[in-house]
């Protein structure tokens, strides 16, 4: 069972926030898709962009977040 007793960064990937972030991330994605193959890109080149666009937007966002908790656990440490 997890309580949060040890403080590791990858713990941001199981917040609410990560979990939007991946969603929002994926509509995004398959929205390029559909974009792309609307103006007339070949099926697999826009299913291949709209991926690179979700996993750039996803890692982006963990990134942000891993150095929003770094912070945060400094600053918590560093309180008396």
């Amino acid at each position: 069972m997890d309580i949060g007793e040890q403080r590791a960064l990858w713990r941001a990937a199981l917040t609410i926030a990560a979990t939007v972030g991946v969603m929002d991330a994926l509509v995004t994605g398959a929205s390029v898709a559909f974009a792309l193959s609307h103006m007339g890109a070949p099926t697999a080149l826009a299913v291949v962009a709209g991926i690179i666009v979700a996993l750039a937007i996803i890692w982006g966002m963990f990134v942000y977040q891993s150095r929003r908790f770094g912070a945060a656990l400094r600053v918590v440490e560093s309180t008396p």
